[in-house]
């Protein structure tokens, strides 16, 4: 594509003002900053000002590598301080303002080289140094291979604080250090995530505990005081690995100690802790420590990243200060406590874990469990509860005849307040329970329990398929909105033998907020005698069985789609009712013919003022896609108040009247 006139070929966004360059800077790609600052002084004066933000940069020290990382979005990129007789790389390049000899082949390194083997690390602090002047760093890692004078490196004069910081020699090797630099690594420097393999001289312990850190990892634990050892308040992490244990590990009456301050109510963010061992006392390890065997799925315990081939049975130990859970995996050389919190459990297995355990359910109340719908199932022996937390995760609650008691094994007890109820869990996503009293009185108690634990769903579907008064029920004095409410006889019985008095039919239009309400009755004169005009009323509403004379009282209701059926002889006067400007909301209508006499659309059309449609067929099965199937007969009518349009389709035995809002015309414009 050819230039406008009069453009330039350069931009001089360096003469930006400061905030649009700071953007413009922030969006360019890191290794493109680095390389830029060293040719350009312009540009590296501009992005020393704005500070261009990276997520990690990475010490690396090891015998003949001297290297940092920078890591932004993913991506690394390393700069190495490295010496070679008589050998150089490209020059025009400086640092700091220094021309130096680096070279750069692009993407993923560069070299900056050194005028001695010693001179290495002083080059590195002067690539440190360039880059935190135009870098504004996030999180400052270091990694060390080797024994370096851990007192008075370079790297302290730009951070005490690190994320992760990893003291570990290569293998074969030791890294030895004398008391006063353990002290200063585990005191005077900030440490998130620890992990130390060092030796320390004249078998010198340490005697300051707890260890900082998050996470804390320990090769070699020859400085550990075991007596003295406990683990911090902040911990999430605590690991004794066995893999360079040599001639020191951990024994069982040490576990035993930290495993019973757990329990006592210390490390409350603890989540594993794991031991490496050669030899393992269960006599030691557990005594008077009470264990039970685990309650947890395999796959539960998989996703923890629990052993399960483990020659010695896992086992489950609780807090007795919150009912926490941890569990408890042996193998040959190794002891790991996995302490269960909120996040390590889907929504449906804290739910399970609330009802197993009371404890569990009084910690996770704190901060209740996020469901997306409750769907209640009422029928003549049947009351269910299908709880949804995600797409894909369910679990649904029955209501069972007591009378099928002796059928299940492994009961277990429900206990809320002075309640009690047995169930069993039959699977993953199906509890059955076994009530003490009224089907419905048991489904009460239930859904209070669950609401001292999860939070009110997001949508709430009713389901009522047999005779009882509606008004009394404990949904609506529970939930103050609904998304669904059906209420009709179950779908083997006839109609007929179901009856909605007249003030739970009022009731249910007037007082509850539901967004879609389905009624399988049938509505006469007496049940819609109280419906008045104006009345708020559901988004949709569909009603079976409308007798004639209840038809003008429920026009009355006015949502945004209306299904009905009705007698033949009934549709002229619904659709003039619309035509002479009732029913300001509605948007669709669906009538459903149900007997009656011979219809003539085209007489019925041709009293309202009818013409052809003027709408495409695709158009109108854009807005009834059950329609395409079909033939069908369409023509346009107008209200007379405000000259609103509308379609009216005839097929077979239903009619649709397809109002035409502005966002209904703008949605099929191009079909």
């Amino acid at each position: 594509m050819a230039c406008p006139p009069n453009t330039p070929e350069n931009f001089p966004f360096l003469k930006l003002p400061h905030f649009p360059l700071k953007y413009v800077i922030n969006q360019m790609n890191v290794v493109d900053v680095i390389h830029f600052t060293m040719k350009n002084r312009r540009f590296k004066r501009a992005v020393e000002t704005t500070k261009f933000r990276v997520d990690e940069l990475n010490f690396h020290i090891a015998k003949w590598s001297k290297k940092v990382a920078i890591t932004h979005q993913g991506r690394e990129f390393e700069i190495e301080s490295v010496y070679r007789v008589g050998g150089s790389g490209s020059t025009g390049m400086k640092l700091n303002g220094v021309a130096t000899p680096i070279r750069y082949p692009g993407s993923f390194w560069m070299k900056v080289f050194a005028e001695s083997e010693e001179a290495k690390m002083d080059l590195l602090d002067n690539i440190t140094q360039h880059l935190l002047s135009i870098f504004w760093v996030r999180k400052f890692t270091a990694r060390f291979l080797v024994k370096c004078d851990f007192e008075n490196l370079f790297i302290w004069k730009y951070t005490k604080k690190f994320g992760k910081l990893i003291v570990e020699p290569l293998r074969y090797n030791e890294i030895v250090v004398s008391p006063k630099e353990l002290h200063f690594l585990l005191e005077d420097i900030k440490i998130d995530d620890l992990e130390l393999d060092l030796e320390v001289e004249n078998w010198y312990k340490y005697p300051k505990y707890p260890l900082q850190g998050s996470t804390v990892n320990l090769l070699n634990i020859n400085f550990i005081d075991l007596d003295k050892l406990t683990i911090g308040p902040d911990c999430v992490f605590f690991t004794i690995d066995k893999r360079r244990m040599r001639y020191h590990w951990i024994p069982s009456d040490c576990c035993n100690r930290l495993l019973k301050e757990w329990i006592a109510g210390k490390n409350e963010k603890l989540e594993k802790l794991m031991f490496g061992t050669l030899e393992i006392s269960d006599k030691d390890l557990l005594e008077g420590i009470t264990t039970t065997a685990t309650t947890f799925s395999k796959e539960q315990l998989h996703k923890r990243g629990v052993c399960t081939n483990c020659p010695l049975p896992i086992l489950d130990i609780k807090r007795s200060t919150d009912g926490r859970l941890g569990t408890i995996s042996r193998c040959e050389d190794c002891v790991t406590l996995f302490v269960w919190h909120s996040k390590h459990f889907d929504e449906l297995e804290k739910i399970l874990a609330s009802i197993h355990y009371s404890r569990f359910k009084r910690l996770v109340s704190a901060f209740k469990i996020d469901i997306d719908k409750f769907e209640f199932i009422l029928n003549n022996g049947k009351f269910e509860l299908a709880i949804t937390a995600t797409e894909n995760s369910n679990l649904k609650i029955s209501i069972q005849d007591p009378a099928l008691l002796n059928q299940h094994s492994q009961l277990r007890n429900w206990k809320f307040g002075e309640q009690k109820l047995q169930f069993s869990r039959v699977n993953l996503a199906e509890i059955f329970i076994f009530p003490s009293e009224s089907h419905l009185k048991t489904l009460e108690f239930v859904v209070s329990d669950l609401l001292s634990f999860v939070k009110t769903p997001k949508k709430i579907d009713l389901n009522i398929r047999f005779n009882i008064p509606v008004r009394n029920l404990f949904f609506f004095s529970t939930f103050s909105e609904f998304d669904n409410i059906i209420i009709g006889p179950p779908d083997s019985a006839p109609l007929n033998d179901f009856n909605l008095d007249t003030a739970d039919f009022h009731y249910l239009l007037t007082d509850v907020k539901v967004d879609k309400l389905y009624t399988n009755v049938r509505v006469g004169r007496r049940n819609a005698r109280y419906i008045h005009q104006g009345v708020t009323t559901p988004k949709h509403v569909t009603f079976f069985k409308i007798e004639s004379l209840a038809i003008d009282q429920i026009l009355n209701i006015d949502p945004q789609l209306f299904y009905l059926w009705i007698r033949r002889e009934d549709v002229q006067g619904v659709l003039m009712q619309w035509e002479r400007g009732r029913n300001h909301k509605l948007e669709h209508l669906s009538l459903v013919l149900v007997g009656g006499v011979e219809l003539n659309m085209e007489q019925v059309m041709e009293s309202l003022g009818g013409v052809e449609s003027r709408f495409t067929r695709e158009q109108i099965i854009h807005r009834k896609p059950l329609l395409e199937n079909g033939n069908f007969s369409k023509w346009d009518i107008k209200r007379q108040n405000d000259g609103l349009e509308a379609t009216v389709v005839w097929c077979e035995n239903c009619i649709e009247l397809m109002v035409w809002t502005q966002n209904q015309l703008d949605a099929v414009q191009n079909l």
